[in-house]
């Protein structure tokens, strides 16, 4: 039935069947700061979202569903195409190697969606960059020989020595995302993949509240919508933008949700794959106090 819905309905209610099963996502406002709109959340519980988010993945690791993302159980696989032909990609021309650092990922959400088109790949390594309760979950029920955590990004550096760095649904969260722009720059990794995340048309900065459906979990915190040309031209001087695509999300009416794929300008093959002094002195988390993390919505 499920199959007949998406096939026979139109783009329009399948939207709206999408919205009725998980919940409408509501961004509001147009705030002047981080800290203003901080000031308004109702906040949220965080073991209790790694609860949900956990108890979701082992559903699916016992077959009660296809694949989870932001603690929702998806009954069919999708895959994100333009992603996961990027990462490809990258596979492709380092001569079959993917060590992805999946920055905010979540217990490995999208490795272990995507993970069965790796197989081919001899050289395949996936690094969670997480806050600490996620890294101990993920160590403890999720990691394998593939699949790691790290609590840092200077330790997932070390350990993965990534080709790509994955930044799906994570930069809009952050206070200062420029600073892991330009830490994630200064590491000389030789590709950047940004997926869902939110631009807005009239390519400036907007700050909103986002209030999360109950369904999904209880919620609300800042979320920012970028300006193109800033986020862009942030990693101009190192990285060429080679690829824009839509990404999964639905969108408020003033923005979309694009991916990005970014190659290193450097026409030698990228410096070793070790974190910069400055950037090993700094050893920041994936996210400072007031942060909140990535923020995950299912469509």
């Amino acid at each position: 039935m499920h199959r007949l819905i998406h096939d026979l309905c139109p783009p329009l209610v399948g939207r709206w069947y999408r919205q009725q099963r998980t919940g409408v996502p509501g961004w509001s406002g147009d705030y002047s700061s981080w800290s203003e709109v901080e000031s308004r959340c109702a906040g949220y519980d965080a073991p209790e979202i790694l609860a949900r988010i956990k108890e979701s993945q082992l559903r699916v690791r016992a077959g009660q569903g296809a694949f989870e993302r932001d603690s929702v159980v998806f009954p069919e696989m999708e895959y994100s195409w333009p992603a996961l032909a990027s990462l490809l990609h990258v596979a492709a021309v380092t001569g079959g190697s993917l060590r992805v650092l999946d920055f905010g990922g979540s217990l490995g959400s999208t490795y272990l969606q995507h993970r069965r088109w790796f197989d081919g790949i001899a050289d395949v390594a996936w690094g969670v960059v997480e806050q600490a309760h996620f890294v101990h979950c993920g160590r403890e029920h999720f990691q394998d020989q593939r699949l790691s955590f790290h609590e840092t990004l200077v330790e997932g550096i070390v350990a993965v020595r990534p080709n790509v760095v994955l930044l799906s649904s994570v930069l809009g969260y952050l206070r200062d995302p420029g600073a892991i722009l330009r830490e994630i720059s200064e590491s000389g990794i030789g590709h950047i993949l940004i997926d869902r995340t939110g631009f807005t048309r009239d390519d400036r900065d907007r700050i909103t509240l986002q209030q999360v459906p109950a369904s999904i979990y209880p919620a609300s915190y800042p979320c920012r919508f970028f300006s193109r040309s800033w986020l862009i031209g942030q990693l101009a001087p190192d990285y060429e933008l080679v690829a824009t695509f839509p990404a999964l999300d639905d969108a408020p009416p003033f923005a979309d949700f694009l991916g990005l794929f970014f190659m290193r300008r450097e026409r030698e093959r990228p410096r070793d794959e070790k974190p910069s002094a400055r950037m090993a002195a700094s050893r920041r988390p994936p996210y400072q106090d007031g942060e909140s993390e990535s923020g995950r919505l299912a469509l």
